[in-house]
This record gives structure tokens, sequence and C-alpha cells, in this order.
């Protein structure tokens, strides 16, 4: 009909995508339709925290702790290492150690104690077990113990570690350990041969198999291959 204007369909799809594209342009630049942002946490000063440890450090008691671990050991075999720590100074916390654990150097220094202490034990070249909570309440006018058995795994000057952390709470509530001091022994481990060829075995099995029990093993069938042919020739 004359006078009247009509769009094609592809006219009238580009029309609608246009007016589509107006309208949320804005919405997308303002980010209205969409959480883009992600809140940011105010940073903790560092020199505020290192004082607050420094701090709480300064107020712990003044007790005492008591390392007690063997000078010489033989490779394979177990012995118990132990430690101990006192809130009070005055205890004396390395009474009976002997008695219990038998001869060795006993180490007794003042430390920093709080009413929770963690004790860990490491070394390299140690299998150890730990027969005691890592971390344990440490009573005001007593002691708290910590034990593992340890057995050393190599020959030769081998080393110990010992690190006491103390639990600490911090004014919004959380807790956290800080680690100090770390003590060191160095033990002398004998040489075990038996043990030693067992290890080496186990660690070389593939090499062991490849190059002693297979020409073993063919040597022994060759020989009884051998001396029963010779048996069968016998009149």
């Amino acid at each position: 009909m004359k006078g009247e204007f009509s769009f094609s369909p592809l006219l009238e799809v580009l029309l609608i995508l246009a007016i589509i594209f107006l309208l949320y342009t804005p919405m997308l630049q303002k980010g209205a339709s969409f959480d883009l942002k992600v809140p940011q946490l105010p940073p903790v000063p560092s020199d505020s925290l290192d004082t607050f440890l420094n701090e709480a450090m300064k107020h712990l008691s003044s007790g005492k702790v008591a390392f007690k671990a063997p000078e010489e050991l033989t490779q394979g075999e177990s012995q118990q290492v132990q430690v101990r720590i006192s809130r009070d100074i005055k205890t004396d916390i390395a009474q009976g150690l002997n008695d219990v654990l038998g001869g060795g150097k006993i180490v007794v220094e003042d430390i920093k104690a709080g009413p929770l202490m963690m004790v860990k034990l490491n070394g390299s070249h140690f299998e150890i077990i730990e027969l005691t909570q890592a971390e344990q309440v440490v009573p005001e006018n007593n002691f708290a113990t910590w034990v593992w058995d340890v057995r050393p795994l190599d020959w030769g000057t081998q080393t110990l570690f010992v690190t006491v952390g103390v639990r600490l709470r911090f004014p919004s509530g959380k807790e956290d350990v800080r680690f100090a001091p770390v003590y060191k022994r160095e033990i002398k481990v004998r040489v075990n041969p038996p043990f030693e060829a067992g290890r080496f075995v186990s660690n070389h099995w593939e090499w062991f198999w490849g190059s002693i029990l297979v020409p073993v093993g063919l040597i022994v069938w060759r020989l009884r291959k051998r001396k029963k042919g010779q048996t069968d020739l016998l009149p």
C-alpha cells in the first residue's frame, strides 16, 4: 500500500540489536549488573606484628628446658630422646633423667615458657617415632615431658635438632606458634655391618639381583646339569 513505510526482516533484527547495545553498554561500564570489585582488606603493618610478638614473649614465664640424648648410638638400634620444659625456673627438671634414659649429656637452659608449648625433633638420617603429643600443657609447678624413639639409619657423626615453640594469642583472637630456640645435638653413630649390608641390598636390590643373584643362580644350575650328565654316563 502506498504511503506506508515497512522494514525488511533483516533491518528489524539489526534495529533490535542496536537498541539492546545502547541500553546495556552504560550498565556494563558502571558494573551495575556484575560484581567486579574484590574487597580489599587493610594490610597489617609488619612492624606492629613484630612489636606485639616481642611484647608477648616478654610477658611469658621464665622457665627451664632440659634436653637429653645419647652421645653415641649404634646404627639400626633405637634409643629414647627426651625433652622437659618447666614454667618455674626453680624446678629441677634434670632430676631423674639419667635414671630413666641411662648415660648421656643433659643440656639445661633458660627459656621463655607459656601454658602451651610445642616441641619437635628432626634429623635427616634418623627414623624418629613420636611417643608423646607435640603440643602439651605445661603446669605451673611441674614440667611437661616429650619423648621420641630414635633409630640412626646411617653411621658417622649425625645431628638431631630440637625445635621449641610457644603458642601465642593475637588481639584478634587468632592463635599461632612461635618457634625459638633450636637446639642441636651431634651424635656419633657406630657402624652396624649386618644392618649396613641389609640397607645396601634394600637400596640397590635391582643391581644386586642382576649382578649377583642371577649369575650365581646360573652357575649353580650349570653345575647341577653337568653333574646329572656325568651320572647318566656311568654304567
